[in-house]
């Protein structure tokens, strides 16, 4: 280490070594004095020792920054320059202080930084007790960080014979002000009494001085700073020409009492002078410094009470560490050592007393000390992972994602990668993981299939997630299921948004009927920079078919009718763009239509539609429905009506709804054929149509086994599809078949009665009475273009027999394109379609209360089937 030392001059041989006691342990050399007679002796190398105040032993208030000393009158920050020096006295012995030092201990209240002046002139006259001295030395004073350097320049003792004395100095440097705290003002050199005091004995080696404070009146002018408080205890203040200059300064206040919190911090400090020589100042080694921040060793984020927590830090150049912990669990509270804790390494038992405080290391040496980051200490009672919301049926289309919600807690966490969704096809014996489904939610709550197949319709599924409880010892952790709930996947309907209402049963105007309205790929616009007022959501109405068209006219809001951000009823989510974007896209509203609100001769279907709201005026925002992009429809089937004639479009059999039926590979024309819907299906109507100009191949009951038996037409060969469709009009799936021509000619050639085949017409029901002798399909109730009836030259009335098309049985007119009179049938539960819409009134609010979230019951009993008529000629609204 290099050492710096004033050489004292030796006066006389007697010279005694003396103890500076606010310098610390020195050496130096004492003035000699004349034996006899009372005449001053001069003085050249006196030293000048100064902590100026407790406001620059701390920081400034909220300990944001440090108020700190330089050596110089430079802004630049100095430890040395010329006869000036900053030190450290932290009891024992003087260190040189330096940039990295200058704010040591800023979280707490000790700097221990002085101001060193060396070479000090004058005399002394411990005698008469008089004493003249002066030093040329600079030194800056910087507070709140440097924002207000000013300076002492010019130092100088004055010590009169009763004990009474002044310290003189020349101040200058910089102000600032509260209004524009950045901007240092320059301020003009003024000649002040930095201090008075009084009892002072001048001895032949130096004096130490208390500065008076306690007891003096200044005077604040009016209106330039805040009135000395008398009132308080140990009220003072420095001499007036100081205050006078820190008014202009900006730091008036911190030079007499105020009433402030930072008072007992006003007051001047002791100054030592060193009559001949200067304590001994080290310049010592660089202070420590973190290099790594404290880190808890351990996999999960919350450690389980009872187990060990081990923090790790580290430093350089420290001679010792000592570990803190906050009081409280506030990140601006006190502070406390941890006893024992005297190494980089902190370990202690979790236990709630640690849940939410921090912890931190600090490192220290001679030069100073080095404090680390905070780190958060989080424990908590062991819990195993359990799920305490579980899923409810997830209904979705084919080709779109399906999010569902299962909430799951575990101590240790949960992670998101250990989650997923697992599928059985086997009523919960076996279960597998569906792939993509990994980690793919956005929150440990929010499970999400990416995209749903038709194959998984009516399978079971399961959320699973898992926790970090043994994964240190390198296991997957702790994995905990769901309860089962049914997965519907509904056929998709070609391209843009996806809408359905699925309900359990019969929709009975007469009882309240809730139904799930379900949908998907839908977008809404975002917010943009040039239509900053503008937000924009999907509303979703019941309508009467006869007042609206998807895609056609203009549409006018129905208060209490439109399901919007106005009328949504509390606790559900408006469908917005952020919600939908958090959804991908989709939703599931449950609503309950109350009893009285339908009628059995209307015709009705619930819509989507985009709504633009522009509130530039926000007293009097203004909706509009111009954009038509989510423009959807899905009917229902009224419990007493006629369903609507149904239309099929070659468009909506995509890959997504490919499969879910097996039709054989090759058929001849006019062969009876079995095709399989499903056992699912067992006991329902479905409406088989063949493609590509669809031809109805009728709308037989699906038997036990989930198979129908229809007749191909017989003039028709080449490569075609076949596609099976639900009573309501939902498509279940299709598949492709190759038909050949029959090797004898068609069957309309050999049944001889050309005009009988036409006047059957397509889909006549026929020879119910012989079919139900025979047992063939045509007796079963099947329906086909040209068929049977033609073939055998039946009449063009055919009578009910057995249940043709699978219902009760009625006359079907041959004429009627296969129309069947079903005023006596029962309804079925409206899985959604292409059709019309229209605003109902508003008596249908109760439609659009509900939960937003799948809340769908499962089945009770098999739903009531209804055959639909194949389509007429007239073609469906364009969407």
């Amino acid at each position: 280490m290099r050492a710096h030392r004033t050489r004292g001059r030796t006066l006389l041989a007697a010279a005694v070594a003396v103890l500076i006691a606010a310098g610390g342990a020195t050496a130096g050399t004492a003035v000699a004095f004349a034996e006899e007679g009372d005449a001053s002796v001069a003085v050249d190398e006196a030293s000048f020792l100064w902590g100026i105040s407790g406001q620059y032993q701390g920081g400034n208030p909220g300990n944001s920054t440090c108020n700190y000393l330089s050596a110089g009158e430079q802004t630049d920050y100095a430890a040395e320059q010329g006869n000036a020096r900053i030190v450290h006295d932290a009891g024992g012995g003087l260190t040189l202080a330096s940039a990295e030092t200058r704010c040591s201990g800023s979280s707490g209240t000790a700097y221990t930084q002085k101001m060193l002046l060396t070479g000090g002139t004058g005399t002394a006259n411990p005698a008469t007790g008089e004493a003249e001295i002066s030093w040329d030395g600079a030194v800056v004073a910087n507070a709140y960080g440097g924002l207000v350097p000013w300076s002492i320049t010019e130092l100088g003792l004055h010590v009169g014979a009763d004990g009474t004395g002044t310290l003189s100095a020349t101040l200058g440097g910089y102000g600032a002000s509260m209004e524009h705290p950045d901007v240092m003002i320059p301020l003009e050199k003024t000649d002040v009494t930095l201090a008075t005091f009084s009892d002072v004995t001048v001895t032949e080696h130096g004096i130490e001085v208390l500065p008076d404070y306690a007891g003096v009146e200044v005077e604040i002018p009016a209106g330039e700073g805040t009135p000395q408080d008398r009132t308080v205890a140990g009220w003072g203040s420095w001499p007036q020409s100081v205050v006078d200059f820190h008014i202009k300064s900006g730091l008036s206040s911190y030079w007499y009492s105020s009433g402030g919190a930072a008072d007992p911090t006003k007051a001047a400090t002791a100054f030592t002078v060193q009559f001949d020589g200067a304590p001994e100042v080290i310049d010592a080694a660089a202070p420590p410094t973190i290099t790594e921040q404290p880190k808890v060793q351990s996999t999960s984020t919350v450690i389980i009470n009872g187990r060990t927590v081990t923090v790790t830090a580290k430093a350089e150049n420290a001679t010792s560490y000592r570990w803190e912990r906050t009081v409280t669990k506030s990140t601006l509270g006190a502070w406390e050592t941890i006893p024992g804790a005297d190494s980089e390494t902190l370990s202690f038992e979790a236990a709630a007393e640690w849940n939410g405080k921090s912890v931190r290391l600090i490192a220290t040496n001679a030069s100073g000390s080095a404090t680390s980051q905070r780190a958060i200490v989080l424990t908590a009672d062991y819990q195993e992972a359990v799920f305490l919301e579980q899923p409810t049926r997830v209904i979705g289309f084919a080709g779109s994602p399906a999010r569902f919600t299962a909430g799951a807690t575990a101590s240790p966490q949960l992670v998101q990668e250990l989650n997923r969704v697992e599928i059985s096809t086997d009523e919960g014996e076996t279960w597998e993981e569906i792939a993509g489904t990994r980690g793919a939610s956005n929150a440990l709550s929010a499970f999400v299939i990416p995209e749903l197949t038709l194959a998984q319709d009516g399978a079971l599924i399961r959320a699973v997630a898992g926790s970090m409880e043994g994964r240190e010892a390198g296991s997957p952790g702790q994995v905990v299921a769901s309860d089962p709930v049914r997965l519907t996947v509904l056929p998709a309907k070609g391209a843009g948004p996806q809408l359905a209402v699925v309900a359990d049963g019969p929709i009975d105007p007469a009882e309240d009927t809730t139904v799930t309205i379900v949908g998907a790929g839908y977008t809404v616009p975002a917010w943009t920079e040039t239509r900053p007022t503008v937000t924009s959501a999907i509303d979703l109405a019941l309508f009467t078919k006869d007042a609206w068209q998807p895609g056609t006219g203009g549409l006018t809001r129905v208060d209490g009718v439109t399901q919007s951000q106005d009328t949504w009823t509390d606790g559900n989510p408006t469908l917005t763009q952020n919600n939908l974007t958090r959804q991908l896209g989709t939703f599931a509203v449950t609503a309950t239509i109350p009893a009285g609100t339908l009628d059995a001769g209307t015709a009705y279907g619930v819509g989507t539609y985009l709504r633009e709201n522009d509130a530039a005026d926000p007293t009097a925002p203004v909706n509009s429905w111009e954009n038509r992009d989510a423009d959807a429809w899905a009917p229902l089937v009224v419990l007493g009506q006629e369903p609507a004639e149904f239309a099929p479009v070659e468009a909506d059999l995509t890959e997504a709804n490919r499969g879910r039926v097996a039709v054989p590979e090759t058929a001849e024309a006019g062969a009876e054929i079995t095709v399989a819907v499903g056992e699912a299906h067992a006991g329902d109507v479905v409406q088989l149509f063949l493609f590509s100009d669809p031809v109805s191949l009728g709308a037989p009951e699906v038997a036990a086994d989930g198979t129908v038996r229809v007749t191909l037409p017989d003039d028709v060969s080449g490569a075609h599809r076949i596609a099976a469709y639900t009573a309501d009009g939902s498509l279940i799936g299709w598949g492709e078949i190759g038909i050949s021509a029959p090797a004898g000619g068609s069957d309309a050639d050999a049944a001889g009665s050309g005009a009988a085949a036409d006047a059957g017409g397509a889909g006549a029901d026929s020879g119910a009475e012989a079919g139900a002798a025979t047992g063939s399909t045509t007796a079963s109730g099947s329906s086909s273009a040209g068929g049977t009836a033609a073939a055998n030259g039946s009449g063009a009335t055919s009578t009910a027999g057995s249940g043709a098309n699978g219902a009760s049985g009625g006359p079907a007119d041959a004429g009627s394109n296969g129309t069947v009179d079903a005023a006596a049938r029962s309804g079925l539960a409206a899985t959604g379609g292409a059709g019309a819409a229209g605003p109902l009134g508003a008596a249908l609010l109760a439609l659009l209360g509900g939960a937003a979230a799948i809340l769908i019951a499962r089945r009770a009993a098999r739903r009531t089937a209804v055959p639909l008529a194949p389509a007429s000629s007239e073609t469906a609204p364009e969407r």
